[in-house]
């Protein structure tokens, strides 16, 4: 069996995967829409908190709903 600290390493491991490629695929999407002389990118779906966080970090403002139980993400920059 794992230790608590072995298993808190590994969770940590997963997270960070999760964050770069999350990260990746929203950075392409951003790309994409400045291309198109956009000034937002429009996300079906959610993204995780450390994301949005991050986003924020970064100076974008992100918007996050749902309705009709079909969830969209606004990143605006």
């Amino acid at each position: 069996m794992l230790s608590a600290k072995e298993a808190a390493a590994k969770s940590n491991e997963i997270i960070k995967q999760h964050k770069t490629q999350e990260l990746s695929m929203v950075d392409k999407m951003i790309s994409r829409a400045i291309s198109e002389g956009e000034r937002r990118c429009d996300i079906d779906g959610s993204l995780s908190s450390i994301t949005k966080k991050e986003l924020k970090n970064l100076g974008y403002k992100v918007e996050c709903g749902t309705q009709y139980n079909e969830s969209w993400v606004i990143i605006r920059w």
